[in-house]
């Protein structure tokens, strides 16, 4: 994960997305020049496209979307840029930044893994015990902490020049997520106002012609079409009788600010589980077997079916805290004649 610092101000709207069937990506509202473009709204030199990320350490939104923000830098092989926006109301994250920004001066890895840190053990921290979740970080990371370790305010006023970035953006809320390319015609920048539209917008970006500034309509992705089936699913299910998912069981795990679930099929068929919510996934569990995967925390629609005809489906609304792993175990209930 690449991250960038900036240092200028700029003045840019906020832009919107809306997503159909088929996704089309305003790209050119008005005509927008390259010298028209913010250059935080840029990619770093030499990267044809970066994520970037304005978020809150305390930011409930900002800890769930980390993980995703991350995966999706991976996957594409692009830099994520992670601006500092604590807001007024957050008692700790402008102290929180501040700390990332001493680890960064040890090394930008160190730094990272401090952000990652925080954002998974965030319900846990406080104004009263920062110091000593930074004290213990620094000591797993054999990094000494001193009392001031911002002494000449220097790293605050890094904290506070991101700040300005955004308030230059008119940003009012966190995370705030754009997908950014270094193209000279055409808007070079959209918002991520939806997650789990993430993937389809940076599919979009990467094909836009660079030289045509009209709307580019972008086919739907795979993933999109699959999100789709699976929404539609859960509501044909929803709507129709169903019984509720099994009973959970929760323990608390290190699972980097993510949420885990695993299911086990007690059942001689194949049981089919639906998600929608901060993320949207299915997952199939053979037979007499168990299954399990990371998700995004945070409330979900859930349903699920077994390959048996007779066998009523599952639906309910549950919520996967973070660094929880959630068991659910699936049997047969037949309908009632």
């Amino acid at each position: 994960m690449k991250i960038q610092r900036w240092s200028q101000r700029f003045i840019l709207p906020n832009l919107g997305l809306t997503s159909r069937a088929f996704v089309y990506l305003a790209l050119l509202a008005l005509p927008v020049f390259a010298q028209d473009v913010p250059e935080v709204l840029r990619p770093p030199k030499g990267a044809q496209l970066a994520l970037v990320v304005f978020e809150d350490f305390q930011c409930p939104q900002c800890a769930r979307v980390a993980p995703l923000l991350i995966q999706a830098a991976r996957s594409y092989k692009i830099p994520l840029v992670q601006h500092d926006f604590p807001l007024p109301t957050h008692k700790w994250s402008f102290e929180a930044a501040v700390l990332a920004r001493y680890f960064d001066t040890h090394s930008k890895e160190t730094g990272n893994s401090f952000r990652d840190s925080v954002f998974e053990h965030q319900l846990e921290i406080n104004p009263r015990n920062l110091r000593g979740f930074a004290e213990k970080f620094a000591a797993e990371h054999k990094i000494g902490l001193p009392f001031a370790v911002d002494p000449d305010g220097k790293l605050a006023g890094l904290v506070k020049a991101d700040r300005e970035l955004g308030d230059g953006l008119h940003l009012v809320h966190t995370p705030t997520i754009y997908v950014v390319s270094n193209k000279s015609a055409g808007k070079p920048y959209v918002e991520v106002t939806d997650t789990n539209q993430l993937y389809v917008l940076i599919d979009a970006m990467k094909s836009a012609p660079a030289d045509n500034p009209a709307k580019v309509p972008v086919a739907q992705s795979r993933r999109d079409l699959g999100n789709e089936e699976i929404r539609q699913e859960i509501q044909k299910i929803r709507q129709g009788p169903h019984n509720a998912m099994p009973p959970t069981q929760k323990s608390k795990m290190a699972l980097r600010g993510q949420s885990g679930m695993r299911v086990e099929n007690g059942t001689k068929y194949t049981v089919t589980v639906f998600l929608s919510g901060p993320a949207t996934q299915k997952l199939k569990i053979p037979p007499k077997s168990t299954r399990g995967m990371r998700i995004l925390p945070g409330k979900y629609e859930v349903a699920a079916r077994v390959s048996y005809p007779p066998a009523i489906p599952y639906y309910n609304e549950l919520e996967y805290p973070p660094n929880t792993q959630t068991l659910q175990h699936f049997f047969i209930t037949t309908k009632q004649r």
